[in-house]
């Protein structure tokens, strides 16, 4: 389907009250995020960008080796993990010299800075995207220990 055609099916099915879906992409542009919101112009729903900065070299690397040198786009990189992960690298450069950050005023969105050491969050108002931003701060990109206390008498 074509863009418009897209747009006026998804006008013409309307969106249930309560629902949530992520659009996992690179929105690595202003005009991109503009162009989103464009696209979903006249539809029954708030649209909350995340940004998720990282800028702990150790955590990136840790990321990469953990999870991405795996992805299927590496299959045939299998038995040559170096090369994937560095190819991995690359993709990061290639979107930094690209990427502008989200600031814009108008817009909804969360920025999660380094694993949720610092969040910000600009035009989140309701119930529902309140409870987005608390699902958004308790995820981790790696596991780790808690512990549940009880007091004995």
């Amino acid at each position: 389907l074509s863009q418009r055609e897209t747009r006026i099916k998804n006008q013409q099915k309307g969106v249930d009250s309560g629902k949530v879906a992520f659009f996992d992409a690179t929105n690595t542009t202003k005009a991109r995020r503009k162009w989103i919101c464009s696209q979903l112009e006249g539809l029954p729903l708030k649209i909350i960008f995340i940004e998720s900065i990282c800028t702990d070299e150790a955590t990136i690397e840790k990321n990469i080796w953990d999870s991405k040198v795996t992805l299927p786009d590496y299959d045939h990189l299998r038995k040559k993990r170096e090369k994937a992960y560095n190819d991995f690298k690359q993709r990061i450069a290639n979107y930094e010299k690209v990427y502008q950050k989200v600031d814009e005023d108008n817009l909804s969105w969360v920025k999660l800075i380094n694993n949720g050491q610092k969040v910000v969050i600009n035009r989140i108002h309701g119930f529902l995207p309140m409870k987005m931003v608390q699902f958004l701060t308790n995820i981790h990109a790696f596991p780790h220990s808690f512990y549940l206390l009880r007091h004995g008498q």
